[in-house]
């Protein structure tokens, strides 16, 4: 009996084959990859070598149900960019650029198109009818055919929703080879803006991809957890982010399961005006938080916890953001109301569920609680079963969760901004805890020189019609930062929005407007300080 052959031993898999310009990706069981989708989230590629500017590339595929409540099979990839570059921001600019160039690709086409969301597109493959999304933000980027994008702004609408087809309507080989296309042109374009030239040829790239090499084994258990790991042995013509994990991205499981907020992770430290020792001290926890290895052989700890305050308007909250940018990490926002329920015991649950949900990311994550004093603050009176209780509960939970938490994963980082100070309990935020307390000042006449000028410049450069200019040549920035000496930043970005909304409405009555001069906006100035 044991010169009988085994079948299944003597099988060959089965392998599709999906071109790219100079580049291919062999699909192996394509259709055992579907059955197997269909029941549990599976990582079909996950590579580490690919040089700069990419630092790891990933493809998983998960069950999802669709609006209707249908089965189908979700395509989720992340591509962590380089976290050692001091250019992210840079990087994702010149990817965005490169992505609204035409595409016309042979054999087929893909097209890219813009979204409503600046750092969002739509890229389609024609020859297989696939389509998903890719969103460029935080040092990664994500491709998923099953996301939905909304506005975080209350006054627009703007949303963005692509749903995974359901299971048996689509060709399951056509698919996956329409997917991988994706997946290499995007993988293509983010080597394009990490070149010195923005010239470079992706059909001289010349990769090769094997997509769930392992998948003779998929019915094991531990293929689950790590499918095709054996996938990066393709070979790629050098040495060689929201990214995440799999398709359910954390920034959706966040925003889903605990109900906070995504920062989009576009501000740059660049683009904040002043505050040149603030940014200097974020860009050193920075490059502390990137470099464990360094920090690891000298026995030094990095800051697990960063305290930002001073007085509102400061720009405490979008340095947050720029920080998460030159990090290359995700920055989940947390507002009081994420935490605060009215039956007791049920906010303590609230944010225990952040930090369990906190300590199994594998991904760079700032969690930030906005407005801190509203969050933890303590009251000496709190009475029975009240909110004050809650609050205290909520504090002391708080202590102890963040006495382990950089050690339990040290992906995690804690910011917490406050104009406030003097309501949190000093031993919250003690060294251990919170290892920097960063005052964030008033901008002084230099700081509110820079943020006017990128103001100004900005809405030059983002204007729509190239020869319309928003602002005369008589805008002096020198003058008008003496004239708002003792404003905040936001306090002179309210000045702008309501003198550029007062030019837009009289341009709508009349059919039109002045450019906005040096008067218009001193006068606004002055209304300002008169009238709020």
């Amino acid at each position: 009996m044991s010169d009988i052959p085994n079948p299944e031993a003597s099988r060959q898999p089965h392998i599709e084959t999906v071109r790219l310009d100079g580049s291919t990706a062999q699909i192996y069981e394509p259709e055992l990859i579907i059955d197997q989708a269909q029941s549990a989230a599976v990582r079909i590629y996950d590579r580490a070598d690919f040089g700069t500017p990419i630092e790891r590339a990933q493809l998983d595929m998960s069950p999802v149900r669709t609006d209707t409540n249908e089965q189908g099979v979700s395509f989720g990839a992340t591509i962590q960019l380089d976290r050692s570059r001091n250019d992210i921001g840079s990087l994702e600019k010149r990817l965005k650029d490169t992505f609204i160039e035409p595409h016309q690709l042979s054999p087929g086409k893909l097209e890219i198109s813009k979204t409503v969301f600046s750092n969002a597109f739509t890229i389609s493959d024609r020859d297989y009818n696939t389509r998903a999304v890719v969103v460029i933000s935080g040092g990664r980027v994500t491709i998923s055919n099953h996301k939905t994008l909304r506005s975080q702004n209350p006054e627009k609408a703007d949303i963005l929703e692509i749903q995974a087809p359901v299971v048996g309507t689509v060709d399951e080989t056509d698919y996956l080879k329409g997917m991988a296309r994706i997946f290499m042109k995007t993988l293509d374009s983010v080597k394009k803006a990490g070149s010195n030239s923005y010239t470079l040829n992706p059909s001289g790239l010349r990769r090769e991809y094997r997509i769930a090499e392992g998948v003779q084994n998929i019915n094991q258990p531990q293929v689950t957890s790590g499918l095709g790991q054996a996938a990066g042995r393709g070979t790629v013509e050098s040495p060689q982010s929201q990214p995440e994990d799999d398709n359910h991205q954390p920034e959706q499981n966040i925003e889903e399961q605990l109900g906070v907020d995504v920062l989009s992770g576009e501000i740059t430290l660049d683009d904040i005006g002043g505050l040149d020792s603030v940014k200097e001290k974020l860009r050193e926890i920075a490059v502390s938080f990137k470099n464990p290895e360094i920090m690891e052989k000298w026995g030094a700890a990095r800051p697990q916890g960063v305290l930002l305050y001073g007085e509102p308007g400061t720009g405490k909250t979008m340095l947050v953001e720029a920080l998460a940018h030159e990090i290359g990490a995700q920055a989940w926002a947390v507002q009081g109301n994420d935490i605060y329920d009215r039956w007791l015991g049920e906010s303590e649950q609230r944010l225990k569920e952040l930090f369990d949900s906190a300590r199994q990311v594998e991904e760079p994550t700032i969690i930030l609680f906005d407005e801190f004093d509203s969050i933890i603050g303590i009251t000496d009176n709190p009475g029975a079963g009240g909110a004050g209780q809650a609050r205290n509960a909520v504090a002391g939970l708080f202590k102890q969760e963040m006495n382990t938490l950089a050690k339990e994963n040290p992906n995690i980082l804690v910011v917490a901004t406050t104009n406030h100070p003097d309501r949190i309990d000093q031993a919250l935020i003690r060294s251990g805890r919170f290892d920097y307390r960063v005052y964030v000042p008033m901008p002084n006449d230099g700081a509110r020189s820079e943020i006017i000028a990128a103001i100004v410049g900005k809405a030059v450069l983002d204007s729509a019609d190239k020869d319309f200019a928003p602002y005369g040549d008589d805008v002096d920035v020198s003058s008008i930062a003496k004239e708002t000496d003792g404003m905040s930043g936001a306090d002179i970005s309210e000045i702008f929005r309501r003198i550029t909304l007062e030019k837009a409405m009289q341009e709508a009555r009349s059919g039109e407007a002045a450019p906005i001069s040096n008067q218009d906006i001193m006068r606004t100035i002055r209304l300002f300080k008169t009238q709020g």
